[in-house]
């Protein structure tokens, strides 16, 4: 009886020690899950200082676990403060950059614009489409005088017939050529847009026909 009650202790004493050397290097939990059957033993008794120990092993996981999330988190806001103030700067620069360069283009197609508009609204100048042929001294062009203008002048080279509303002299640029008012169109053609360049023979008449081209009347 006493050599049993003897074994019995004995086997108490020896899991409890196995229990303690196992948990230092299995870990805690494992040794707590563990079950030594081949000793007789179904349930193992867990000493009062291994739970102390392992509470306290478990706070000590958990603070450092939050320390860590505590970390990354202050990382990740110095990292977004850090991004947000990088683009933020290279937002404004380019905006700067930008924006010189659209004023610089807004102010050089505005000068542009206003330069033709001013040219375009002038009340020295007069743009538009009109309808240009080409007439010669003959009779059957003009009068009994054909190499009589209606202003009296001789007809020539850049002798131009004009509506009724242009006065004589007046300047008519055609393609770039400079003509002077001197004549005056058919009666059928004096309100309208139409002019009548002299040339001196019916050949170069016909090879200008009828053309609607850009004049500048410069008044």
């Amino acid at each position: 009886m006493l050599q049993l009650i003897t074994s019995k202790y004995l086997s108490q004493v020896y899991v409890t020690d196995l229990h303690q050397n196992l948990g230092r290097v299995l870990g805690y939990q494992e040794a707590l899950s563990l079950k030594i059957k081949n000793m007789g033993i179904d349930k193992i008794e867990v000493p009062q200082w291994l739970k102390t120990d392992m509470r306290r092993k478990r706070k000590l996981r958990s603070r450092e676990h939050r320390i860590r999330l505590f970390n990354v988190a202050i990382h990740a806001l110095l990292m977004s403060i850090m991004l947000f103030f990088f683009f933020f700067f290279f937002f404004v620069s380019f905006t700067n950059v930008l924006g010189e360069t659209f004023n610089y283009n807004y102010k050089r197609i505005l000068v542009e614009k206003t330069e033709v508009l001013a040219e375009v609204i002038s009340p020295d100048k007069e743009i538009f489409v009109a309808t240009i042929t080409a007439y010669t001294s003959s009779v059957d062009e003009t009068d009994d005088t054909p190499f009589i203008t209606a202003s009296g002048e001789r007809t020539g080279s850049g002798i131009l017939a004009c509506p009724a509303r242009y006065e004589f002299g007046t300047k008519i640029i055609i393609e770039g050529e400079e003509y002077v008012c001197k004549d005056r169109m058919n009666k059928r053609y004096r309100e309208g847009d139409y002019f009548d360049i002299w040339v001196e023979s019916k050949e170069v008449a016909f090879n200008w026909g009828r053309q609607d081209v850009e004049v500048e009347v410069i008044k």
